[in-house]
């Protein structure tokens, strides 16, 4: 009786041995942990944060430089609606021409390129190779980088301190015009920095010069006179109507005190068709300068349609002054790039 008790207790010890065993066996196989931010981009309030899962192939410098360039994209992105949204409120002040050069200026502004996005974290997925990368650029390194680029462009001003309060207002504009992209770009990173600090760019030394240059060329283009001068007999009974078409495009018109003359051509071709006047006007322009010199032309068709001929007219005007709208800008900017070429803009976050 007491062996059988025995070998009962060794039995029951085997299976308690084998059923340890088989659980310590169990316990030891390890799960896949996988980083949260891996499939949850971070969302922190000071930074811009960016995850990109590539290919083992492909690997963590391809990630990390797709990462960069989202990042840099959101960022542009947002400076972008902020800077246009300040941007529009200020145009509506603004004349049809000075409106045109300042909106060619901006677009021709070098684009930002954001420095200092670093690599938090990296993880290779054990099981697929793919290799993720978490970057991240701080609002701090922005900021830092961007009033270090107005500091510069407030140092490139004092360029443009000598300019001409002597002669037309033309010339007045002209004088001033070469300073306008560094003004326009200085402004636009004080609003980026205001919108990454939530407080006003910091003040510079010649930020009251870009003021004073700034109101003395909005001046400029408010004060710009055009006089029209008919090149035939037939042209002049358009002056009138056209006087009020250049007027609505943003251009001041008079017989007197003119900067510029502008000397025109219009030939007239009505059709009717089931009661409306299809007109077709054959227009030229030269754009003439208070010494007589050729400052910029246009020539072209212009069509319009109506059932009042002298509505259809209007339109067809219409299109003639924007269209001197649009050459006397793009002579104004093609003065200033070729004044500006020896001194261009200073690099914004050079690489």
């Amino acid at each position: 009786m007491k062996l059988h008790s025995f070998y009962v207790l060794i039995v029951a010890a085997f299976l308690t041995a084998c059923g340890g065993e088989a659980v310590k066996e169990t316990t030891q196989i390890n799960k896949l942990t996988i980083p949260n931010w891996v499939n949850t981009t971070p969302n922190n309030a000071d930074s811009y944060d960016a995850v990109v899962t590539v290919s083992k192939e492909e690997g963590s410098v391809s990630a990390a430089q797709k990462a960069a360039t989202q990042i840099n994209n959101q960022v542009k992105q947002d400076l972008s609606v902020a800077y246009n949204a300040y941007f529009d409120k200020r145009a509506k002040q603004q004349s049809g021409l000075e409106k045109r050069v300042r909106t060619e200026v901006v677009s021709q502004l070098p684009q930002i390129n954001t420095l200092g996005v670093m690599v938090v974290a990296e993880f290779q997925n054990p099981e697929t190779g793919d290799v993720s990368v978490w970057a991240q650029l701080k609002n701090s390194d922005v900021s830092a980088n961007l009033e270090a680029s107005r500091k510069n462009l407030d140092e490139h001003l004092r360029n443009y301190v000598h300019v001409s309060d002597s002669g037309s207002d033309l010339n007045k504009l002209l004088s001033i015009l070469p300073a306008l992209p560094t003004i326009e770009l200085k402004r636009q990173l004080g609003v980026y920095a205001s919108h990454f600090s939530g407080n006003k760019a910091q003040k510079l030394p010649n930020d009251r010069l870009a003021k004073l240059l700034d109101v003395e060329l909005s001046n400029s283009f408010s004060d710009l006179v055009f006089s029209l001068s008919s090149t035939t007999d037939e042209s002049k009974p358009y002056e009138k109507a056209l006087s009020k078409q250049m007027s609505v495009a943003g251009l001041n018109t008079s017989a007197y005190k003119a900067d510029l003359i502008v000397k025109y051509f219009v030939e007239n071709d009505v059709e009717n068709k089931a009661g409306v006047n299809n007109v077709t006007l054959v227009a030229d322009s030269e754009m003439l300068d208070s010494h007589g010199r050729s400052f910029a032309t246009v020539g072209n068709e212009y069509q319009g349609a109506h059932i009042d001929q002298n509505v259809a007219v209007d339109q067809a005007l219409a299109a003639f002054s924007n269209d001197i709208v649009t050459v006397v800008s793009g002579a104004m900017i093609e003065f200033m790039n070729k004044a500006n070429e020896r001194q261009p803009l200073p690099a914004v976050f050079e690489k």
